[in-house]
């Protein structure tokens, strides 16, 4: 993706919202290669326990860290 913005000679950060459980499946393909993560929490209380959650987004956070992603 970030080849194809390129192309057009702009530099845009690319973010990846994490609001469903698809998404963190598929994490791990996207957080090398992205700026940051969102974290939608709220959108994700819907659809899991509060606790997976916090398991969840715990895990994203050690992952961005050591690679040197925002979230």
């Amino acid at each position: 993706m970030r080849e194809n913005i390129q192309k057009f000679g702009e530099n845009i950060n690319i973010i990846v919202k994490v609001d469903n459980p698809k998404a963190i499946q598929t994490i791990d393909e996207y957080i090398e290669h992205v700026d940051a993560i969102y974290f939608s929490r709220s959108d994700l209380n819907l659809k899991d326990s509060l606790s997976k959650i916090c398991f969840y987004q715990k895990s994203i956070v050690n992952k961005c860290g050591y690679i040197g992603s925002i979230i």
